[in-house]
């Protein structure tokens, strides 16, 4: 089911990058995974959980390779930050399912999806990474309407993820 409004182009700017790693950068289309309207259950697949990288689509095929394969993350939707508590100010990806006011619980955690990578890099399975958000996370959606009813996004600084590891890259969106 369906709780957010969709990205003027979200669709289109997915589409157009997976064209141009075909296209530009001559990846092959069948090594290119292409999810629309994701859901929190498609993320968790993809990337993995708290406690279950391994089981992730990524871990799985990456670990099958005879050598450590580069991965390559856009992402193209709304973010938001968390609200309260321990987490608040984090950023989270916002799966088409997910209830914006519970976010912490039912959107894609950012700091989960570096941390399930740099374990991947750690285990030697994955080499590289270029992961892009073209996402704004301040809690607005691109019409300038709240995700977030009754916040201010500007009463929540987004915080960024710390990158430690090297041969990454890290890319945000600079705004909504």
């Amino acid at each position: 089911k369906r709780n957010t409004a969709p990205v003027t182009y979200a669709l289109n700017d997915a589409g157009a990058f997976r064209e141009a790693l075909v296209r530009s950068f001559g990846l092959a289309s069948q090594d290119i995974w292409y999810v629309e309207n994701a859901g929190l259950a498609d993320m968790i697949s993809l990337f993995g959980s708290a406690d279950g990288y391994k089981k992730s689509r990524v871990y799985r095929t990456a670990s099958m390779r005879d050598s450590p394969s580069d991965l390559i993350v856009y992402y193209s939707g709304h973010g938001a930050p968390a609200t309260s508590g321990e987490t608040k100010g984090k950023g989270y990806l916002v799966p088409v399912d997910a209830d914006v006011m519970a976010i912490q619980d039912t959107g894609y955690s950012i700091d989960r999806l570096m941390a399930n990578v740099e374990s991947m890099k750690k285990e030697g399975v994955v080499n590289r990474t270029w992961i892009s958000f073209d996402a704004c996370f301040s809690g607005q959606g691109g019409d300038g309407s709240l995700l977030i009813k009754n916040v201010s996004g500007l009463a929540i600084v987004p915080v960024a993820p710390k990158v430690v590891a090297k041969d990454n890259v890290l890319m945000f969106a600079s705004s909504g």
